[in-house]
């Protein structure tokens, strides 16, 4: 029921294959940096991990997805049946057939409660850098107001911004439901130049 500081979980998936089109290929090294409570029998505890990505790769007919990186993990159920979690890092990189992506400087919260059934509440923040072969130059995102939502529905509040070259901004509202507006500030004049309203379903990439 107890971890220690150093205490390392070495995770390798070599041509594993569970019949759903996916072929994974990886090495998942987790240290423990800080621990303390109770695993077992409280269920009341804060675990901090470094979690190193090494070659982690996803392959399928139509792609292969490479990822490698380093980040600290986080789960505080001190406060239970409040739950903490997050995830930071320096640097995820991730590669595929088309595209380069590395997120630098990133950093996502979450917290949950539990303790309200059948939808858990829950706040997310996020914050990063992104570097795409996608896009021209770097781009930033952050969440100004802190997205809230319950169970595995999308948020009903908050916001994401995106910033790019020159200042230009996109900035995704969530206002109830499943409803979403993207605001659009196509030259850093911070004076916007579209709006649409839309729905999470619409703008979410496809599983």
């Amino acid at each position: 029921g107890t971890l220690t500081t150093g205490d390392t979980i070495v995770i390798e998936a070599m041509h594993c294959d569970e019949g759903h089109g996916a072929i994974l290929n990886a090495r998942i090294e987790m240290t423990v940096t800080a621990f303390s409570g109770d695993l077992l029998v409280s269920g009341l505890y804060l675990l901090d991990m470094d979690v190193v990505l090494v070659d982690f790769e996803v392959a399928t007919a139509a792609d292969t997805i490479l990822s490698n990186g380093d980040s600290l993990v986080s789960i505080d159920t001190r406060s239970n049946p409040m739950i903490f979690m997050s995830i930071s890092g320096m640097t995820m990189a991730t590669v595929t057939n088309t595209t380069t992506e590395i997120v630098t400087d990133f950093e996502t919260s979450q917290s949950v409660d539990a303790g309200v059934q059948p939808d858990s509440p829950y706040t997310l923040q996020a914050s990063g850098t992104v570097d795409s072969t996608q896009l021209d130059g770097l781009i930033t995102y952050e969440t100004p107001v802190t997205f809230q939502g319950a169970g595995a529905a999308y948020p009903f509040a908050g916001e994401l911004l995106i910033t790019g070259a020159d200042g230009a901004t996109i900035r995704l509202i969530a206002t109830g439901g499943n409803n979403v507006t993207i605001e659009i500030d196509t030259d850093g004049d911070e004076v916007i130049d579209s709006s649409e309203d839309t729905t999470w379903d619409d703008i979410a990439p496809p599983i």
